[in-house]
């Protein structure tokens, strides 16, 4: 529990990568294989597996063959010009319900998203790459909770993108003729890996699909939403480093003791006092 005159820092000095709420007083994952998925068009639903992608839920549900097998890969070309929907029902725990802040994190979304909560549109997504966030305590409520993601075609999005184009962009990577495209190499405008779009060592899969973990993340008085390690001097015997810490609070908060700790044996590395206000504070 977080206390208003403590706030202690267990930074991992090896991280490779931070998602924007770094601290939580409590969190609900909601990955693993409740789970159901099918396509946008159509109402037949299928169990799938968080995180995963379509191909591997299609794959688990014995409706597409191993895509990697002889020339499998030619029969699920029909695979990406289809919207995709994945659904869940969930109970938030009550100690989740009682934070005063409650937000839903996508660790990744393959690509172009919609996500609805209880029926409400709460992000709208057009980066595998990041992290997507939004708050959802107007909308959580104790029982049964409804959670859908809208996948939407990445060939039916981008298409147009390169029908606009005067020039043609190189992309030596897309086999657009695998897909059916023709010389139509759209990979270029999608924030998504390239290597789904074909490489000379892969095929072409170009997937969606929640491919990272999902959860809920509550906290009442603060949380830590990014720390960047400036390191100003390494030699054999030491290293000299500073932290800048971006810390949101529901109030105002005097006489704020923040405190780094090195998390293997308690040592205090750090301490410093200061006055934070509502918001987000550096």
């Amino acid at each position: 529990m977080v206390k208003r005159n403590l706030l202690i820092l267990h930074i991992l000095m090896l991280c490779v990568c931070l998602p924007p709420l770094l601290y939580a007083e409590t969190q609900q994952l909601l990955d693993g294989t409740d789970w159901r998925f099918g396509q946008a068009r159509l109402s037949k639903r299928y169990p799938a597996r968080v995180p995963g992608v379509v191909h591997t839920d299609l794959m688990a549900n014995g409706i597409i063959d191993d895509p990697y097998f002889g020339l499998n890969e030619r029969d699920v070309q029909w695979i990406d010009k289809e919207d995709w929907v994945y659904e869940k029902s969930f109970v938030p725990t009550e100690e989740l319900l009682s934070s005063d802040n409650i937000e839903i994190v996508f660790d990744g979304l393959d690509t172009y998203a919609d996500v609805f909560f209880n029926d409400v549109r709460i992000i709208t997504a057009d980066n595998m790459f990041r992290t997507w966030s939004a708050d959802v305590k107007p909308y959580i409520k104790s029982g049964e909770n409804q959670l859908k993601i809208l996948f939407h075609s990445p060939v039916k999005i981008d298409m147009p993108k390169w029908e606009e184009q005067p020039n043609q962009y190189r992309a030596s990577n897309d086999q657009s003729e695998n897909g059916g495209l023709l010389d139509r190499k759209i990979s270029i405008f999608a924030r998504k890996a390239g290597y789904h779009y074909g490489w000379d060592w892969g095929p072409r899969l170009v997937t969606s699909g929640i491919w990272r973990s999902v959860s809920l993340n509550g906290w009442s008085d603060a949380c830590i939403r990014n720390i960047h390690i400036r390191q100003h001097d390494v030699t054999t015997k030491n290293a000299s480093i500073s932290d800048i810490v971006e810390i949101e609070t529901a109030a105002d908060m005097k006489n704020v003791v923040l405190t780094e700790t090195d998390k293997d044996n308690g040592r205090v590395l750090a301490k410093k006092k200061c006055k934070l206000t509502k918001g987000l504070n550096k």
